[in-house]
Order: C-alpha cells, then structure tokens, then sequence
C-alpha cells in the first residue's frame, strides 16, 4: 500500500528486506524481495530493470502465494510499456504479453474476489466490449462495501469502460468519484485526476484542467513516481502553455478595460468641472450645503433619507437666497437706499442660515453616529468630558471632531466650514487632545474609529 504514497521510501524498505532474506537464506523471501524490487522499478519508469528481474523468476519457483502479485507485476509493467511505446510492433507485442499476464492472474483468483471483478472488467475494456465491464463492476460494486482505495481502482476502470461506450458524462462522473477516493486513501499515485484533466482541457475549461494538473504533478514529485511524472509532462506542458496564454490575455483584456475605464472616468471628471464652473454663480448657502453633503457623506452608512434631507435643505436656501434678493430689489426700486444698506450690512441672515445649517449638520451626524458623543468622551479623562448642551446637538469642540471623524482635518477646512480663524480650531483640538486618557499623539486615530449605526 505504502507504494502509492513515495517510491524512494518503498525501494529503501525493499533493499532491507532483501538483505534480510539473504541473511535468513529464505527463498521465499527472497522471491519476495526480487519481486517487491522489480514492482518498484516499473513504477519508476525503469521498465528493462523490472523486466529483467521477473524475467528471471520463472513461474514454477515462485510460492503460490506470490503468484498473483508475480503476474500482476508482468501486467502492469507490459501495460506500461505498451502505453509508452512509438512502433506500432512493440506496442502490439507487449499488449499480447499484457493479455496472457492479465488472464493467468485471472485465473488465480476466486470468482467472487474483488481483484477478479476488476481484472475482468479490464479484460473486458481490453478486447472492446466495454457493456460486459460495466455490468461486471456495476454487479460487483452494489453487492459490496469497499475500501476507498477499492472504489478508486474500481470507478477509474468503469470510468474507461464509459469511455469506450462515448458516454462522455458517465466517464466524468466515474473520475471524479476516482479522484475523490484517491484523495482520502491518501494516494499520490493515480490516475484519475490527470485523465478528469484531460477531458476537462478538451471540453475548454484551462483553468480548472491546469489546477488538476498540478496537483498531480506535485504528488507524482512527491512519491518520486517517475512514470507517472512521464505520462504527465506532455499534457501538463500543453496545458501549461495554453493556460499561461489564457491568463496573459486575460491580463492584457483587463488593463484594456482598465484604460478604458480610466479615460471615460477622465472624461466624466472633466465634464463634472465645466458643470461645476458653469454652476458656480449658484448661491453660495447652497454650495456650503453642498460641500458640507459631500464631507458627511460616508461610503457605509449614508442612505436616501440623508441625500433626501440636504436636497430638501438646498432647495429651502435658494428660496431664502431668491426671497432674499426680491427683498433687495424692491428696496432698490422704491428708493430706500439707507434700508437696502442697512440690509447688506446685516449679519442676521446669514447668522441664522448658519445656526440652522449647524442644527442639521449636527442632527444629521448623530444619525449616522449615535454613539459618538459617548464614544469621543470614552477617549478623554472624566474631568474633561464634553457634554452637549441639549440632545441631539454637539459643542464646537464636538463638532470639530465630528469634521475630523468625517475625513476632514485641516484645520483651515475645519475653520472655513465652521466660520472660525484657524488659530481658534488648533487650540480647541490641542485643548481637547492634552485631556485625552491615552495617547494624546494618537487621539485623532482612535475617533475616527467610532463606530457607524448599524443597518444604516
């Protein structure tokens, strides 16, 4: 069993069984040996070695216990050779030669044995009435419970069976039952993963026939099965090729599409600059909001209510803006210069606008962060926790972490959007910082890892 896992190992365990048959000068175990030796050999690909050496047992010496192993070697190191060979003349002389070892191993085995169902559903693919295999081993596999390295042995061979008969699903379905049992044996010398292969190549799946492919190479490696490893080359460097071609016009078609990409999002960026220069005479509350809604706005949590909410907002400032300027404009027309003066160097409007912009702001974040307040006072030391004055709202110094925890940190930004100097946004954040409870250094990290609503 342990020849399906490492070839080297297997020859290692033969050389000292050898030398123990000649030790205990035991015939019987040293046809054993010869016969473990000549086993190894063939699954090495040293086929005149594992010939010579059967060779020269002649049958009459070898125990009847052997027998089926000696002529179960013959027939899969004849096989072997027949596969392998170029000339039409050796390839039909050593399958004559497989078909004589195949039927005297036949012959030693019990009707009802495993080994003869499969032997003779092999005959049977052999001769070319692959109906009399299938119903041997169909027969055999329903009235028995077997092993899985049974099932691998039995499924390849129904699954050749398949092949003769051009039931092409049949044969898939077989492998990969084979390839299956193979991988739970703990195999790694087989053959059902390299043929599933093949038709999977045929039928234009590269990829997948690629991966099955080397998987049975490595293994081949790994159990130093040079036969196998022979039998693989040629198709997995087929394969290989016309993977590799594959996945480098894959890469190329996507760098297209990459460039492609590239150029109509260049595009559609220019064409979003002249809509913006052509659209920068709107009112200048409703490009705030507008700045404002893109900074709030975050990739997982904003949804159409929020969007709806801003909208409503900015089609509120254009009619103050417009009301605004109809206010004017009738000063203007009925003459009341020192009203419309006064009026232009009023701060009223724009006060409220703003106090109304900062409720909604503020109202907005909460939403979409619930628990920042609480979160943002976890950071910072209990004497220096900052509380809102109501719910619902935030403090400057809150609100400035809040812009912050949205991806703006400049503080010139945070000062133009919040209508303060610059120096008064450093020293809040400085203020704030020097009461952190951890790392002041690392404060700024640690808020912007408050946490969205969930579901939003």
């Amino acid at each position: 069993m342990y020849t399906g896992y490492n070839a080297d190992s297997c020859y290692a365990l033969v050389n000292r069984k050898e030398a123990l048959a000649f030790r205990l000068d035991n015939d019987t175990l040293r046809i054993n040996a010869r016969l473990n030796r000549s086993f190894i050999l063939s699954l090495s690909g040293m086929f005149g070695d594992a010939l010579g050496i059967i060779d020269s047992i002649p049958a009459r010496n070898v125990p009847e216990f052997l027998r089926p192993f000696y002529y179960h070697i013959k027939r899969s190191v004849y096989a072997n050779i027949a596969d392998l060979s170029i000339e039409k003349s050796y390839h039909d002389r050593y399958h004559a030669l497989t078909d004589m070892a195949r039927d005297s191993l036949l012959a030693l085995k019990s009707p009802d044995s495993y080994e003869y169902a499969l032997i003779k559903a092999d005959r049977s693919n052999s001769r070319s009435t692959p109906a009399d295999a299938i119903s041997t081993l169909c027969c055999y596999i329903e009235s028995h419970q077997l092993s899985e390295h049974e099932k691998a042995l039995m499924c390849f061979t129904l699954a050749d069976s398949y092949r003769l008969t051009g039931n092409r699903n049949k044969e898939k379905q077989c492998l990969l039952m084979a390839a299956i049992s193979d991988v739970r044996f703990g195999a790694r010398e087989y053959a059902a993963l390299p043929r599933l292969a093949e038709i999977l190549y045929e039928e234009g799946n590269v990829r997948k026939a690629y991966e099955f492919l080397k998987i049975s190479m490595e293994d081949a490696a790994l159990s130093n099965s040079r036969l196998n490893q022979i039998k693989l080359n040629k198709t997995f460097s087929i394969v290989n090729q016309v993977y590799m071609d594959t996945v480098w016009k894959q890469s190329t078609l996507r760098w297209v599409l990459f460039g492609v990409a590239l150029l109509l999002l260049l595009s559609m960026v220019g064409a979003y600059v002249g809509l913006h220069r052509e659209n920068r005479k709107l009112a200048g509350a409703r490009r705030k909001l507008q700045e404002a809604n893109d900074k709030l706005r975050d990739a997982s949590s904003v949804k159409d209510e929020y969007l709806g909410k801003y909208m409503d907002l900015c089609i509120l400032y254009i009619e103050k803006i417009d009301g605004y300027r109809k206010r004017l404009g009738k000063l203007f027309k009925e003459g009341r210069t020192d009203d419309l003066l006064k009026e232009l160097k009023s701060n009223t409007l724009i006060e409220g606008d703003l106090r109304e912009f900062y409720a909604n702001f503020d109202s907005a974040f909460l939403k979409i962060y619930p628990d920042f307040v609480e979160e943002f006072n976890n950071l910072l030391k209990p004497d220096n926790r900052i509380y809102p004055k109501s719910p619902g709202s935030l403090t400057p110094e809150l609100r400035i972490f809040a812009l912050i925890r949205l991806g703006i940190t400049e503080s010139s930004k945070i000062a133009q959007f919040l209508h303060y100097s610059p120096s008064t946004i450093y020293n809040y954040r400085t203020r704030v910082k020097n009461g952190a409870s951890g790392n002041r250094d690392t404060f700024e990290e640690e808020v912007m890892k408050t946490r969205v609503k969930e579901g939003t």
